[in-house]
């Protein structure tokens, strides 16, 4: 995956937004009710996704934004302040 700051802004944002969407479309399938996984089993497959999480927030934080203000306070004033929601799906599997 390529670090945003070498894309035009455009398709940076755009590569962020798909890239989230799919990641926590993959954490909802983890974390599904429904889903018969045990708790062990889930917290396996998200422990293997937290690394793909920091890379984003990585590649977010050096995003250039351009003039999408949308776009950067949905990272800076929303993903990136407060925990990952893998972090918060491990947190919830500890109680």
């Amino acid at each position: 995956m390529n670090a945003c700051s070498q894309q035009p802004a455009e398709n940076c944002v755009h590569a962020l937004r798909q890239r989230d969407e799919q990641l926590m479309a993959r954490v909802d399938s983890i974390m599904n009710p429904s889903a018969d996984a045990p708790p062990e089993a889930k917290r396996k497959a998200l422990e293997v996704l937290l690394p793909e999480e920091e890379l984003l927030f990585r590649d977010a934080r050096q995003c250039d934004f351009g003039n999408d203000l949308t776009a950067y306070q949905y990272w800076h004033r929303g993903r990136l302040k407060f925990s990952g929601k893998i972090e918060m799906a491990l947190k919830k599997l500890d109680q």
